[in-house]
């Protein structure tokens, strides 16, 4: 594998690894929404 597609696949991959954490994030505070509301 050359550098330059190592990199990239290296950004695509941590790209992908914030948007799973920003949309963990976002359920696990609905989470506490509900059970602080209940």
């Amino acid at each position: 594998m050359d550098p330059l597609s190592l990199s990239a696949s290296i950004v695509g991959f941590i790209s992908l690894v914030i948007e799973v954490t920003k949309i963990l994030g976002v359920f696990i505070g609905c989470q506490v929404c509900f059970s602080r509301s209940n």
